[in-house]
């Protein structure tokens, strides 16, 4: 009684792998030989075989590739394919194999850079199924590989949206902060020298710095990195991460905020920038939503709060006590 096909698709299946091996002894290539001999169709099911595992090779090799000194091997990227491939021992499931790797590698490898000018906002659809949002002069790097969802964060503010993959974990780099996440929703801010801060929206990040273990930071939390590696935590409202993000509508909201370091956020937005000369009037609070590409009426609505003067000409606006 002759054995059935996918008995011997599972067989030919079975020797592919194993003679893929460096450590293929001659002894089993006499019995492969001998495997061989026994049936007519069994030289067909294994060229069929180790052709299916070549297209899977090539496969593989594409999808290696060094992303910050990691590289992804074409064995590594291979070994979870070929294991199904021995445990299945049928074609069908190897071809469905090469289908699902070539789909990994067409995602494993997105490199693109993305970037704002002054006073410009973009939403980012990522080949994942992510969402990136970017302020006003930020720029990011997006680098995919097989094992990590990479971004380096160069400069500016940018909303992460993160498809849920627990197998490749989507992580923020800012310098040599970083930020882990997996499935959830966060803010990153880090322009020029300022300290990289971290809004949660949803979900939990972990974040690591130098030195210290990974900490994780919930939902309606905001961490600010200090030099030397301290995380200082703050708990937020919902209301206000939705008022820290109105820079996504084109506007900028002020919390208790100095009206010296309101008008150093303000100048990320437009080339029109306010100056203020007085050490008193510098550390006037301002609280309220303004839109962030018009400096002109946020100074004059604040001098007409703080009974200031305003002198403008085409490249500032001068507040100064009357």
């Amino acid at each position: 009684m002759k054995p059935p096909v996918n008995d011997i698709d599972r067989q030919a299946a079975e020797w592919a792998v194993e003679t893929d091996d460096e450590n293929f002894s001659a002894e089993r290539q006499a019995a492969l030989d001998e495997w061989l001999k026994a049936d007519t169709r069994h030289f067909g099911a294994y060229i069929n075989a180790r052709a299916a595992l070549a297209r899977i090779e090539r496969l593989a090799a594409k999808i290696s590739k060094p992303r910050g000194g990691k590289q992804v091997s074409s064995i590594d990227a291979i070994r979870p394919i070929k294991r199904r491939l021995i445990l299945t021992g049928s074609l069908a499931a190897t071809f469905a194999a090469i289908v699902f790797a070539g789909a990994a590698w067409q995602l494993s490898l997105y490199d693109a850079n993305y970037e704002t000018s002054v006073g410009q906002t973009r939403i980012a659809a990522l080949p994942d199924g992510s969402a990136m949002t970017l302020n006003t002069a930020t720029r990011a790097d997006v680098h995919y590989n097989a094992i990590e969802r990479d971004i380096v964060l160069e400069h500016g503010e940018a909303l992460f949206d993160v498809a849920k993959n627990k197998l490749r974990p989507f992580v923020i780099r800012i310098n040599d902060v970083k930020v882990r996440a997996v499935g959830t929703s966060f803010s990153v801010e880090a322009y020029g020298d300022q300290t990289p801060r971290i809004t949660v929206r949803e979900g939990v990040v972990q974040i690591t710095v130098p030195g210290a273990a990974s900490i994780p930071v919930r939902a309606g939390s905001r961490a600010t990195v200090l030099p030397r590696g301290r995380l200082v935590l703050e708990t937020l409202t919902a209301r206000q991460v939705e008022q820290d993000l109105a820079w996504r509508s084109g506007h900028i909201f002020f919390r208790h905020e100095t009206l010296a370091a309101a008008v150093r956020r303000l100048r990320r937005y437009s080339d029109m920038h306010i100056v203020i000369d007085n050490p008193a009037v510098a550390t006037q609070t301002v609280t309220g939503m303004f839109l962030a590409t018009d400096p002109a009426t946020f100074a004059h609505a604040v001098a007409a709060s703080l009974n200031l003067n305003t002198e403008e000409n085409k490249s500032e606006i001068r507040l100064t006590r009357k």
